[in-house]
């Protein structure tokens, strides 16, 4: 493996969520319980044997992106396929939403499919089926950044058109990765949140995902470099737990920090499963209030603890934002006025999208939620 590559391993995996991600997601209660994948929309619906799972096609909105009001592409309908990590991660849903919105006005039919949990090699069987349909493209949120490879360089080699979203993989493994945001800039992101909500001194503890995730792993390995090189010097890294993205056992962590270190002043959980189990507990805690909370996680799983107090700010981005890039990244390596090299093109309603030199696009900027902006959200 290349050093480059381990280099892009460190910085820009993720999830997802990221947060697992991705990487950075948290669990959507609403969401099926069965091992297929599913998503809702307001148009016509199939089922696909091949991958065991129910699939319905999307009618796009006309809330932003494309003007859908202008008549659709001539030619045939561009059948796509998103593999998120996992269907039980309401992080990834706004994805999707992003791609659907786009669909009709780029004459394409996005289709969701996926596992109910996300193993390395859980999208391997979506993957292959995909590919025994003979759709134009796969856009997948991979869970494992060589797993997944194989399978996805068969579909490549079937003339398939391969898109990595949200966290980026081996690069032999698909054509263009669309990160959220910038993640060579999350540790400042992360450190700056908790200078703000700490007012810049202090014992502040981690609760991150899983011991092994990369994403996270990196973007903690970022905040203790930039401590150890005196960036906030009035903070201090007590400890780092994990929470597994379980709100029980994030929960549990919370609790026995807060007996832990009696001085503490914040605690940062940059994973969207772990920040709600963190304000959750102090919204009920006599330490509300004096113990900060901040971290990232999705906006509508943190509007209550923002309007009650216990949080006064966090972070995360837009992940529809991808799902419309996404979108047009496909139509456009497609019919060829887009290809896999360093370059750029323009997303109708978001502007110019760079292509760096390791193929990866960043969708948009990080976004800082309080309680005079998190109304506007919905996701």
């Amino acid at each position: 493996m290349s050093g480059q590559w381990r280099k892009l391993g460190r910085l820009a995996i993720v999830a997802t969520f990221a947060l697992t991600a991705a990487s950075c997601g948290s669990d959507d209660e609403d969401s099926g319980a069965d091992t297929t994948a599913s998503s809702t929309t307001a148009a016509s619906s199939e089922s696909t044997t091949e991958a065991s799972t129910a699939v319905t096609t999307a009618a796009p909105s006309t809330e932003a992106g494309t003007d859908t009001s202008a008549d659709a592409p001539s030619g045939e309908t561009l059948r796509v396929v998103y593999i998120p990590k996992d269907t039980s991660n309401a992080y990834f849903n706004p994805i999707l939403e992003g791609m659907q919105q786009e669909a009709a006005a780029l004459n394409m039919e996005v289709t969701e499919v996926g596992p109910a949990s996300a193993e390395a090699s859980s999208q391997i069987e979506f993957i292959d089926a995909a590919i025994q349909q003979g759709v134009d493209a796969i856009a997948i949120s991979p869970n494992d950044p060589e797993t997944v490879v194989p399978s996805l360089k068969r579909a490549m080699d079937a003339g398939i058109t391969v898109i990595a979203v949200n966290s980026d993989m081996n690069p032999e493994g698909r054509q263009i990765a669309i990160l959220p945001v910038d993640f060579s800039k999350m540790s400042e992101f992360l450190l700056k949140l908790t200078t703000d909500v700490t007012g810049g001194s202090g014992d502040f503890a981690i609760l991150s995902a899983t011991v092994n995730a990369p994403d996270q792993s990196a973007w903690i390995e970022g905040v203790n470099e930039a401590l150890d090189a005196g960036d906030a010097p009035g903070l201090k890294l007590v400890d780092t737990v994990f929470g597994d993205d379980d709100p029980d056992k994030s929960a549990a962590e919370t609790e026995a920090l807060l007996t832990s270190y009696p001085d503490l002043k914040a605690i940062l959980a940059p994973t969207a499963a772990g920040l709600p189990a963190v304000a959750q507990v102090l919204s009920n805690s006599s330490q509300k209030g004096t113990v900060q909370v901040t971290g990232l996680a999705l906006p509508n799983s943190m509007k209550a603890f923002v309007e009650d107090g216990t949080v006064t700010q966090f972070g995360l981005w837009d992940p529809k934002t991808e799902g419309i890039v996404a979108a047009h990244l496909i139509a456009g390596l497609i019919d060829g006025s887009i290809v896999a090299e360093a370059g750029s093109f323009d997303v109708p309603g978001l502007g110019t999208r760079e292509i760096n030199a390791d193929t990866q696009i960043i969708a948009d900027e990080f976004l800082v939620f309080n309680k005079d902006n998190i109304a506007d959200f919905d996701f």
